[in-house]
């Protein structure tokens, strides 16, 4: 097959902006990623927006939609008659804006990519602006599998059919239990989902306010991340509903952190040799005396390297003496220097304030705590 080139600007396509139900958070034509652990409110969100866009209702950092917009429902986890239709009454959405399968269960769930002509189908007939798929695993199978190839084939065409009908496709991921700081890698599945959308979204409780969650942008491919947004999950009339707080109702910045975790000697050890070896490997000699220097005895380095995997192995310096180093430990299911990656990628010490360099110790500390008793 030959293709016939021409430079970009006489392709006799007119250049046009990017369309946005709720910017810089959800984009029209596009696939965003919401991510987050159970119990952070995850599909009230999803709620709350649909809400909102039924009746063009300011968001809660002021952004205005330009007119009402509908959504479809694929929620394979909440039934729409007893849990979806009552949140949706209860955040006062425009019913005949908002789509659900049938509450009596005539629908069978769809399957992707089999059963996207029928979807688009639908999304066309119905005149769909918002499409909600929650969870992303229940209804793209090989999500689910972990697998990148399989997943960039289940989610391409998904993300062609967002561009041919211009509907902005919002899928709800869980994250995993997984020994990783870097949230892009704790989501279900592949990092490739995470990839394939162009806005990433994390909700999560707040570091310093245990009764109140935060909605940030995690990967902004199509505009600057904002300032992250703060909520409640409140009970309106029995049923679950997101309250989104000013300015002035978020928990100040120098209000006081969660007691700092203590850190037992090998926890302290484990997360010392990581970083040790996050440059690669060093003669054992040098590490025995520099964790010496730290206040870590010997006997506890040497149970914190075999906890970590770390091997000894057999080095020559310049002069052709031959000593012993410690290695990086191997990546197996997961990279145990991912944590330090994912520090050197999103936050830069230089920048840190104390209060955040406490933050990323405590949860280097907690992530260590999980690896050793994982082992």
């Amino acid at each position: 097959m030959s293709f016939l080139l021409h430079p970009i600007e006489k392709t006799g396509r007119e250049t046009s902006p990017v369309s946005w139900l709720w910017r810089p958070y959800l984009a029209a034509g596009k696939l965003t990623l919401l991510d987050g652990d159970p119990g952070v409110g995850k599909s009230l969100l999803t709620i709350d927006l649909a809400a909102r866009l039924s009746r063009a209702l300011s968001f809660p950092d002021g952004f205005t939609p330009s007119g009402a917009r509908r959504t479809l429902f694929l929620n394979a986890e909440d039934d729409p008659c007893d849990t979806i239709l009552p949140r949706l009454r209860g955040a006062e959405a425009d019913l005949e804006q908002i789509f659900v399968p049938n509450c009596h269960g005539d629908d069978e769930m769809p399957q992707f990519p089999g059963d996207l002509p029928r979807l688009e189908g639908l999304v066309r007939e119905r005149g769909i602006d918002l499409l909600v798929i929650d969870t992303v695993s229940a209804f793209l199978p090989d999500v689910a599998a972990g697998q990148v190839s399989a997943t960039r084939q289940a989610l391409a065409p998904l993300a062609q059919l967002a561009i041919r009908a211009g509907v902005a496709v919002l899928l709800v991921r869980h994250l995993v239990k997984h020994a990783c700081a870097n949230v892009l890698y704790r989501g279900q599945g592949s990092i490739a989902v995470a990839g394939m959308a162009r806005t990433v979204l994390l909700a999560e409780r707040h570091p310093r306010d245990a009764t109140c969650q935060t909605l940030s942008v995690l990967k902004a491919n199509l505009t600057a991340p904002p300032t992250p947004l703060a909520y409640r999950l409140v009970d309106l009339g029995g049923v679950g509903a997101v309250a989104w707080l000013s300015r002035e109702q978020m928990p100040a910045e120098d209000a006081p952190l969660p007691a700092k975790m203590e850190s037992p000697g090998v926890v302290k050890a484990t997360v010392w040799l990581l970083e040790a070896l996050a440059q690669g490997p060093r003669p054992a000699a040098e590490l025995l005396v520099a964790a010496r220097a730290d206040g870590i005895r010997e006997r506890t380095l040497e149970v914190a390297k075999r906890q970590l995997r770390i091997q000894s192995k057999v080095g020559t310096n310049t002069e052709g003496r031959r000593f012993w180093q410690w290695c990086p430990p191997e990546e197996d299911d997961f990279s145990p220097l991912e944590p330090l990656e994912a520090y050197k990628t999103f936050a830069q010490p230089d920048e840190l304030t104390d209060a955040g360099r406490e933050v990323l110790e405590r949860d280097q500390y907690a992530w260590a705590s999980r690896v050793l008793r994982r082992r």
